[in-house]
C-alpha cells in the first residue's frame, strides 16, 4: 500500500459517514442510493462521495455492483462479522461457520544469529556454561 492509498482521518470520517448514510437510506427505501444522494446527505461532491464508497468497498463493509445505477449493497450482518474475523486473521469454515483463531507461526532464527545459542550455552541446557569455558581454553595455557 502506498501513500496515496492510506486514509486520512478526514477520509476515514468522511467513509463513516457515507457508511451510516447508506444504512439509514436503505433502512427508508430498501435500495441504494446514488452517489449524488450520499454527496448531498454527508456534504461532499459526488467524487467525494464516491471516494468514501471505494474506501468502505474495501473494507468490506459496502459491495458495489459494478455497471449498475444504485448498485451500493451493504452486507448481511453475519457476512460483516464473518468479514471482520476474516480480516484479523481468523479462518473460517463457510459451510459449517466453525471458527479457527489466528495462527502465529515462531519467528525462525536467521541463519547469521545461530551462532548465538552457542555462545551463551542455550542449547545444550546450559552444558557449556559448567563446563567452564571453550574447549580449547585448556589447551591455549
Amino acid at each position: 500500500m502506498d501513500a496515496g492509498d492510506r486514509l486520512t482521518a478526514e477520509m476515514s470520517s468522511r467513509a463513516q459517514l457515507a457508511l451510516h448514510f447508506i444504512e439509514r437510506y436503505w433502512d427508508r427505501h430498501s435500495a441504494s442510493p446514488s452517489y449524488g444522494e450520499i454527496a448531498a446527505g454527508i456534504g461532499v461532491d459526488r467524487h467525494r462521495a464516491r471516494d468514501a464508497v471505494r474506501a468502505l468497498e474495501r473494507t468490506g463493509r459496502v459491495s458495489r455492483q459494478r455497471g449498475k445505477a444504485r448498485g451500493i449493497v451493504l452486507p448481511s450482518r453475519r457476512e460483516a462479522v464473518l468479514n471482520e474475523l476474516r480480516r484479523e486473521g481468523w479462518h473460517i469454515n463457510n459451510e459449517t461457520l466453525e471458527l479457527f483463531p489466528p495462527t502465529y507461526t515462531p519467528l525462525s532464527v536467521p541463519a547469521a544469529l545461530d551462532h548465538i545459542s552457542a555462545v551463551e550455552g542455550w542449547g545444550n541446557d546450559g552444558a557449556d556454561r559448567d563446563s567452564g569455558g571453550s574447549e580449547g581454553d585448556a589447551g591455549d595455557r
